[in-house]
């Protein structure tokens, strides 16, 4: 490109910017002179010309639409959190009815499976000592002590006591939930831990379907209900520690 030609387009660039900036402050420019509205053509997408008045109702209808969609997502996502907590006061009444921690994990199937598409849970509630209580076994509810392979396993969950979401591999699977014999394995589970500052126990939730629970989810509706959890079994029996470290 020569120099002249350089000249020119640098001076079209600068004109064109001044135009734009000049229509940026006289909003009104075209109220004034509405004449001009019917020289202006806008191609359009399939190639076609329109006029500014018709690009400009293009461009309001598709804002409209956007703003139909998000409007449309934040009530799904509303009447999502109310069904949640309608979900959390059935559980917390299933838990002060409970008066053993075999109860606890009953209301908590119940709730559970109905109400969140929860598959298997896993209620695990450290002891100290050899404070073990004499009860009969229950599935799905195992007092951790010593050097139980939950504990060892999980070591770095109960030192963070940080919810944790994501895929369940099968090594795993097996060690929460041994008497699963369903012909789908169990795929994605949270992990949340009970009781804070320090982890009294874990509530493990856990789905055959692995988008179920995953690593980027909210963990606030878990957190309460690990709350409603840790406040229902110090209040069933002493042996269960508000801290253990």
């Amino acid at each position: 490109m020569s120099e002249t030609s350089t000249r020119k387009a640098k001076a079209a660039e600068t004109s064109e910017e001044g135009v734009v900036a000049y229509l940026r402050e006289h909003s009104d420019f075209f109220d004034h002179h509405p004449e001009l509205l019917e020289h202006l053509t806008l191609k359009h997408a399939s190639g076609s010309a329109v006029s500014l008045i018709e690009r400009q109702i293009e461009v309001i209808r598709s804002r409209n639409h956007q703003l139909q969609q998000r409007l449309a997502t934040l009530l799904e996502t509303a009447r999502e959190n109310e069904n949640r907590v309608m979900h959390l006061n059935s559980l917390a009444r299933a838990l002060i009815a409970s008066t053993t921690p075999a109860e606890v994990l009953q209301g908590l199937e119940t709730c559970l499976t109905r109400d969140f598409g929860v598959d298997a849970l896993f209620l695990g509630i450290k002891i100290l000592g050899d404070n073990t209580p004499e009860t009969t076994p229950v599935k799905g509810l195992r007092y951790l002590a010593g050097e139980d392979p939950v504990l060892v396993s999980y070591e770095n969950f109960f030192r963070m006591g940080q919810v944790e979401c994501g895929g369940l591999a099968a090594e795993q699977a097996n060690l929460l939930f041994p008497n699963w014999k369903k012909s789908k394995p169990l795929r994605s589970a949270a992990l949340v831990p009970l009781g804070k500052p320090s982890t009294m126990g874990m509530l493990a939730l856990a789905s055959v379907d692995a988008d179920h629970f995953q690593s980027d989810m909210g963990t606030m509706f878990l957190e309460l209900m690990a709350d409603l959890v840790a406040a229902s079994l110090r209040d069933l029996f002493e042996q269960v520690p508000a801290a253990t470290e």
